[in-house]
């Protein structure tokens, strides 16, 4: 027995989606979510590796239809891996997972625009990896951390959203991206 929840259409990921015209109550009769993953990790003594491989389903049953829940990846890979030798530790990760639905917006032949049937369309494959260095210095009392990070290193425009826009006086979509590359260097200092 579900309860109702609101969801934004278009895009998922506002920061105040209450406002958003593309705001619908959902209200299923029945939910169904299930899946499995399987997980491996190695330790040596420099060399740390891991990775996932899982698939799983996340339905509503709305007017008798079963349709994918707007987190619905259908299938993830995932891995990554830490060497570390003195005060050095390299690290990488990997993310890769099957679009998440999207409700596609339809251009019609006199410029306007309809929304199609809900989830029914999904997003491109998500892949991101994440690069990160860190070096570790002893100084007089504890110790500093210097580190180095970069988000989305490959700069891959993972496409999240659709944004609605007024282009030329007229109600238009703009597809929307996550985050592109994304440095960040960080000190700490442990004492």
């Amino acid at each position: 027995s579900p309860r109702e929840r609101f969801e934004n259409l278009l895009d998922t990921q506002l920061v105040l989606p209450e406002i958003a015209p593309d705001r619908v109550s959902v209200w299923p009769t029945h939910a169904r979510v299930d899946g499995v993953e399987l997980s491996g990790s190695l330790d040596r003594a420099e060399l740390r590796a891991w990775a996932s491989a899982g698939w799983s389903r996340a339905n509503d049953r709305i007017d008798g239809k079963w349709t994918p829940r707007s987190w619905d990846e259908t299938w993830t890979l995932s891995g990554g891996l830490l060497w570390t030798h003195g005060p050095w530790q390299l690290g990488s990760q990997i993310d890769l997972h099957r679009g998440w639905p999207q409700t596609d917006l339809i251009s019609e032949a006199d410029g306007s625009l309809l929304l199609g049937e809900r989830n029914a369309g999904r997003l491109p494959l998500f892949l991101q990896i994440d690069l990160r260095a860190q070096y570790t210095m002893p100084v007089a009392v504890g110790e500093l951390q210097f580190t180095a990070e970069v988000m989305n290193a490959q700069g891959r425009a993972n496409e999240c959203c659709t944004q609605l826009v007024i282009r030329d006086g007229q109600l238009a979509g703009r597809t929307l991206h996550w985050l592109p590359a994304v440095p960040s260097l960080g000190i700490r200092w442990s004492f």
